[in-house]
């Protein structure tokens, strides 16, 4: 198997000065570099930059896959912009962690599976993009990636099984691009998250202009100034995503939670009890088709045993293997139809007439008709 590595680091609240961009290209002659990207691929050799000082220095998101088994995926948010504390229950080492610096908060989403596990050379191309939405919904107060990445943790052995899930955040049944692409990231069990998902609550919808008029007008005058010069004074990006933290930490309906009563082993096994109804599910329709695909031959009996005669008289595997097909077809019929005595006694005469065809009778006996 060769070496696979995707690194790709991406600049959102300002780009990257010239100088930044030769420390950059000291790093890798190779890599596609620009005032906000970072892109490379390894098939042999290794990054030679380190992923946490470019996230602590350049960048604001980064994604990194391997065929070694590990994915990271790593976001930058300025402190302003979420409180340590909301982040807290749902770390998990090897799964969610987070790391400060004076500035900045760097919260990481990690899996580490057996090598070769998947085929990491197709996809990688547009996987952050679909992920960076992420970014500003936990600035806005949404903590669903928090419990996704929690989720993936208990998952794959990283949480004790009598520990008690955190709060589930609201929506998290709901469809959302960055979180489903966040789920098939983390190569997430399906019926797991539908598991998680009944104990969530259902989204509030956002904050309406009169609630945010009524949220305003309570905020300290000298705030609000302080808010506004921000705004005209300069480009700063970080505002925004500060001022909407300040606001779902005082609004109810952003706070809210679901129940938290479950430990990561009844969530598993709830899950896998989720898994086994699907399968059920999926059995009983494909046998469902499979019995209406049968019953559309009734009536055509005489011709599909002229093509099974035709058939069989070809040298040709690919024929032959066609005749044993509809003869299984044949054979399903008849028992559905209380015809198996019919059938029996028209493959008797149709095998003393092929008898002497070896390779031919020795797909009938692999299919169970002598």
């Amino acid at each position: 198997m060769s070496e696979y590595q995707y690194y790709e680091f991406q600049a959102i609240d300002r780009p990257l000065t010239r100088e930044e961009m030769a420390e950059l290209r000291s790093c890798s002659s190779r890599a596609r570099i620009s005032s906000t990207r970072f892109t490379n691929e390894y098939h042999w050799g290794d990054f030679k930059g380190n992923s946490t000082e470019w996230m602590k220095r350049y960048f604001d998101a980064h994604l990194y896959t391997s065929n070694f088994g590990s994915r990271v995926f790593s976001l930058r948010f300025p402190i302003a912009w979420m409180d340590p504390k909301t982040i807290h229950p749902y770390q998990v080492e090897g799964a969610v962690e987070v790391s400060k610096t004076k500035s900045h908060l760097i919260l990481s989403f990690l899996l580490d599976t057996e090598p070769g596990e998947y085929d990491e050379e197709e996809g990688n191309d547009g996987l952050l993009a679909d992920l960076l939405p992420i970014r500003s919904a936990l600035a806005a107060g949404d903590r669903r990636a928090l419990y996704i990445g929690w989720l993936g943790g208990a998952q794959n052995g990283l949480v004790d099984p009598d520990a008690v899930e955190p709060a589930v955040p609201p929506g998290l049944g709901s469809d959302g691009g960055s979180l489903d692409a966040l789920i098939g990231f983390l190569n997430l069990r399906e019926d797991l998250v539908v598991a998680a998902a009944r104990n969530s609550p259902e989204a509030s919808p956002p904050p309406t202009t009169g609630e945010i008029a009524t949220w305003l007008a309570e905020v300290d005058g000298k705030e609000k100034d302080q808010w506004l010069s921000r705004l005209l004074l300069a480009d700063d990006p970080g505002m925004r995503g500060e001022v909407l933290n300040r606001l779902h930490q005082t609004s109810d309906s952003m706070q809210s939670r679901g129940k938290s009563t479950r430990t990561v082993e009844s969530l598993l096994s709830e899950a896998d009890n989720l898994e086994a109804e699907r399968m059920e599910k999926q059995r009983q329709e494909i046998a469902r088709q499979e019995h209406a695909r049968i019953m559309a031959l009734a009536g055509q009996e005489v011709g599909l045993w002229q093509s099974v005669i035709k058939l069989s008289d070809s040298s040709s595997s690919r024929y032959q293997e066609t005749a044993i097909r509809t003869l299984k077809d044949l054979r399903e019929l008849a028992s559905i139809r209380s015809d198996s005595a019919v059938f029996l006694e028209k493959l008797e005469g149709f095998i003393e007439l092929r008898c002497r065809k070896s390779s031919f009778m020795k797909l009938l006996r692999d299919a169970g008709f002598t």
